[in-house]
């Protein structure tokens, strides 16, 4: 009785396995479920149907009960080392699912190329890359193409974080994702232009090869979207912004389903902004911290918008809310440690300047860029406090880049700002030693040119003629220094502004030019040059002394008078109107347009005039209570509510 049920149970077994092939092959995903429970109840130890099991759910969508499942039967998915770090993987939990590929006895290809892609999302860009080199090399199958454009988009991730790039030579461009992805990096090496024109190709080709695979518009600008933000954004680094927000508000009216396009073209959007349109920065800011979106961008990119975040809040003044996304950036990103305290002690700036200089002056930091920061942060702060000479001083304390042009010129102004003339010479001529010490002549040729320019101003031509000297020593044959080297010995040398001038080209006059016509021209009176004989000028068309062919010339260019615009129905046999010109109104035929009578009625005709009177309705004193006063405490639509208004009064009209 016992073997007969066994050998039952086994032909049903069988069954339901024959059905589950036929389903598998149809890709019935719920179907198979139902028939793997089925044999699952039945035998506990079915390895098979539950892989199948778990590979529909996979399938489906639904990760969560795969893992439940796999958990719930842990000895018997013991072996489903893929299955498990795939839906680990799909649910964004990518150290964990690290961790179980780890845990694997064998690295097979597939759980290798899984790892890589761990990689890349945990930005670990140069494992991903090694690890991807290997996978391609020893597979070759319908997937080569994915997995070139897998390896194309690391290499742009590596480029991006300003690490080391592998020769990519043999990557090709036979796709629009290897396109797409070779312009990212030109787009990280900051060749803007060259990017632009390869995404415009990108965009292109994906066009073209999904119209072959029968997609339709909508599948097209989905695919599409992100080659349109890339764009976007070159076109916002090569200084373009108003195309660059045109092209993101054309992409985002197409909705696409990528959470990470969407981020970026919103956050893209309010850097475009800055300080307008602040409502639209804040509906775009709530794209930018959408669910979702996060886990498809990259460290770096929610790095950048988390800095963002922090940045608006500080342009619109929400304090509270400041200070939470700055303890969660310092929590999360101890990189931008410096950068939340620059930000903390500018909206402390806003209420207490003290407090702000309190703050950046205990703020430490190993990084000598990120102390450069901290100390332009301070000197900003001291102008706005109106100490400037204490700026300047700080300024001053830079090292090497204190001698910059750049730095020695706003320290300059600075000083002139604060009625401090002496100081800013003392500063040129300073710069200018130290240039001269360094022996960079060619470098100091800017300062020179500066500080002869100030000291000029000033009115110390010395010290010009001094940096002008220099300056001529290291650019000669320079005419413009020259001519302000002759102005300056003009001053206090003529001899040596004599000699000097004697560099300077001879003048170039033009052919056919009048000098004594010149002379004689009254520049502040305008017109032409008159003669005090009453003569014509020398070179006139009328001058006894003019050739002929010089009076022909002078006579072809005369000025041709144009013909005068008539009317369309001009008839030359009427006299126009003498009063054309005056306005309508006050012409002698206007006639003013009679209005109509608005009497009102003062009784029966023939009527005595004391009865008329209680007729007109203009004589009747009509009383009408006063409205109440409103209620000072309510808001204003409730004052609006119980305001009422005059009730106008009807005129009858005959």
């Amino acid at each position: 009785m016992a073997s007969k049920k066994k050998e039952g149970s086994n032909a049903a077994l069988t069954g339901l396995y024959a059905e589950l092939n036929t389903l598998g092959q149809a890709d019935e995903y719920e179907k198979i479920i139902k028939i793997s429970n089925k044999i699952l109840s039945m035998d506990k130890t079915a390895l098979k149907a539950l892989q199948y099991k778990i590979i529909s759910l996979i399938n489906l969508g639904r990760f969560d009960e795969a893992l439940k499942q796999m958990s719930n039967s842990a000895k018997l998915a013991s072996s489903l080392h893929f299955e498990k770090a795939y839906c680990l993987y799909r649910l964004n939990q990518n150290q964990e699912a690290l961790e179980a590929i780890s845990q694997a006895p064998e690295q097979t290809l597939q759980l290798k190329e899984l790892k890589a892609q761990l990689f890349y999302k945990l930005d670990r860009f140069q494992e991903s890359h090694q690890t991807y080199r290997e996978v391609i090399k020893n597979t070759d199958d319908d997937f080569n193409d994915e997995r070139m454009a897998n390896l194309a988009a690391v290499l742009a991730q590596l480029a991006m974080t300003n690490q080391p790039v592998p020769d990519a030579s043999d990557l090709g461009d036979s796709t629009y994702e290897l396109v797409y992805n070779a312009a990212c990096r030109q787009l990280a090496a900051g060749r803007y232009q060259a990017a632009e024109r390869q995404l415009a190709r990108a965009a292109d080709l994906c066009r073209h090869t999904l119209r072959e695979d029968g997609a339709d518009d909508d599948e097209v600008d989905q695919e599409t979207a992100v080659i349109d933000v890339q764009r976007a954004y070159c076109l916002q680094r090569l200084g373009r912004p108003a195309d660059a927000a045109l092209l993101y508000h054309e992409t985002l009216k197409k909705r696409p389903s990528d959470g990470a396009v969407l981020a970026v073209a919103a956050n893209n959007i309010v850097c475009i902004n800055g300080d307008q349109n602040v409502f639209d920065s804040k509906k775009r800011m709530r794209a930018v911290t959408a669910e979702g979106a996060e886990a498809k961008l990259a460290g770096h990119q929610r790095r950048v918008m988390a800095v963002n975040q922090c940045l608006f809040s500080l342009l619109t003044h929400q304090g509270e809310a400041l200070q939470k996304q700055l303890a969660r950036l310092t929590e999360r990103y101890p990189q931008e440690a410096v950068t939340a305290a620059l930000i903390r002690a500018s909206a402390a700036a806003r209420k207490s300047p003290d407090e702000a200089a309190r703050l950046l002056s205990e703020l430490r930091t190993d990084s000598p860029q990120q102390q450069l920061l901290v100390q332009l942060a301070q000197v900003q702060l001291l102008v706005g406090r109106g100490q400037l000479l204490e700026a300047s001083r700080q300024l001053g304390a830079l090292g090497d880049l204190s001698r910059r042009p750049g730095v020695v010129s706003t320290r300059v102004a600075l000083c002139v700002r604060a009625g401090s003339q002496e100081a800013a010479a003392q500063l040129l001529q300073e710069a200018v030693r130290q240039q001269a010490q360094a022996g960079a002549r060619g470098d100091a040729s800017q300062l020179w040119r500066q500080s002869a320019d100030f000291s000029l101003r000033c009115g110390d031509p010395r010290a010009a003629a001094a940096s002008l000297e220099e300056l001529r020593r290291a650019q000669p044959g320079d005419v413009r220094t020259v001519a302000q080297l002759v102005t300056a010995y003009s001053q206090f040398d003529p001899a040596a502004a004599r000699r000097v001038s004697a560099e300077l080209p001879p003048p170039q006059l033009g052919t056919g030019l009048d000098v004594d016509a010149l002379e004689s021209t009254s520049w502040s009176a305008g017109g032409r040059p008159r003669r005090k004989d009453g003569l014509p000028s020398p070179g006139s068309p009328s001058s006894p002394d003019t050739p002929g062919d010089a009076l022909i010339q002078n006579q072809n260019k005369k000025r041709k008078k144009k013909k005068p615009k008539l009317p369309k129905n001009y008839n030359p046999k009427v006299k126009p109107d003498p009063e054309r010109w005056l306005p309508r109104r006050e012409r002698s035929t206007f006639k003013q347009r009679k209005r109509r009578r608005n009497e009102p009625m003062k009784g029966t005709q023939g009527g005595p005039s004391a009865q008329s009177d209680l007729y007109d309705i203009t004589k009747t004193a009509v009383q009408q209570k006063a409205a109440p006063l409103p209620d000072q405490t309510a808001g204003p639509r409730q004052m609006a509510r119980n305001a009422q208004k005059k009730k106008k009064q009807n005129k009858k009209k005959w």
